[in-house]
């Protein structure tokens, strides 16, 4: 039988279901619901995470005592790892002696956690959109009562959270396509190619949600690539011989790259961050073609901001490529 919950934390959990469902924002609802689900259970930090179905990946950029830093699980990996898995809550009452806590983002953090209560986030279909984590109870441990009381509060949300995540979607969406306007509007209006380039250069950055992002001409009469445009070298020219580093790679095979950690993949040559002071951790690299299909540069995009490159902005950078390809014609 499911214990009685005290009409003062129901009315807590009322007054944060209905704060959540006024708020559209993805971010600030996530902030609210870990804030508020702290608050109502005593507990020292919070985390949300979300689940990414493409990369079958767990991530949380709202954590309590963090300071905006994101923290990315795998499925199975730790306690919220194995929630967002089997879709069932868990209690830890001494992480440290569980074989199921994940230490990385203790030993990361500086942080001791002790105790933990970790439900899953459904919608209405039951399909798992992702897990809510407490830690550390300031007075006593975790109880079953407060396991009941955080599964329920979950089951509330999780609606909002569905379509906060709807309504991110469109507004996505709609930017992309009005920023793609404005790229065919400059291609038709705009005649100097370097400024032209520039523009879609820091388009891309804006959609991908990038830190930088280089456009790459092949120069086939000394068999190499040349950055026309690059953001963030103060006009230091890049070359490259085709067939070498990601974007020789893409250049030469004409097939896109898609990577998560560069420095894992033996394709990526550090020379230009040695020689640039720069840290590349993640690439999106595609050819841009001609009419006529041949390869005449490259587009590559660096480090997302927050994760890694889907294949939605494997697409979005194709089209844009295709549009680079233009104005160089």
């Amino acid at each position: 039988m499911p214990s009685e919950i005290p009409a003062d934390r129901l009315r807590g959990i009322l007054e944060i279901v209905r704060l959540a469902n006024a708020e559209t924002d993805l971010g600030s609802l996530i902030t609210l619901i870990t804030r508020q689900a702290s608050s109502l259970l005593e507990a020292d930090r919070g985390s949300l995470y979300l689940l990414d179905k493409e990369t079958g990946e767990l991530h949380s950029s709202m954590a309590l005592g963090l300071s905006g830093k994101t923290i990315r699980l795998k499925l199975h990996q730790g306690v919220a790892g194995l929630v967002a898995a089997a879709g069932q809550s868990i209690i830890l009452d001494d992480a440290y002696s569980d074989a199921r806590f994940y230490r990385s983002v203790d030993e990361a953090t500086g942080y001791r956690t002790r105790q933990i209560l970790c439900v899953p986030i459904k919608n209405r279909r039951g399909d798992v959109l992702g897990a809510l984590e407490l830690l550390n109870r300031r007075t006593g441990n975790f109880t079953p009562q407060d396991e009941e009381l955080l599964s329920l509060l979950a089951s509330q949300v999780g609606i909002a959270l569905a379509n906060a995540q709807l309504y991110e979607g469109l507004r996505t969406t709609l930017d992309r396509l009005s920023r793609l306007m404005k790229v065919g509007a400059a291609i038709s209006s705009e005649l100097d190619l370097d400024a032209l380039l520039r523009i879609i250069s820091q388009t891309t950055s804006h959609l991908l949600q990038a830190e930088r992002s280089s456009v790459f001409l092949v120069d086939r009469a000394r068999g190499e690539l040349w950055s026309r445009v690059a953001e963030g070298l103060d006009r230091q020219e890049i070359r490259i011989p085709l067939g070498a580093g990601i974007a020789g790679t893409v250049a030469a095979t004409g097939a896109p790259v898609r990577i998560t950690d560069a420095y894992t993949d033996p394709r990526f040559n550090p020379e230009v961050d040695k020689r640039t002071g720069y840290q590349t951790r993640n690439i999106l690299c595609t050819p841009m073609r001609n009419a006529r299909g041949q390869v005449i540069g490259v587009f590559q995009v660096l480090n997302k901001r927050g994760g890694d490159f889907s294949a939605l902005d494997e697409q979005l950078l194709a089209s844009l490529s295709s549009q680079a390809a233009v104005a160089a014609e």
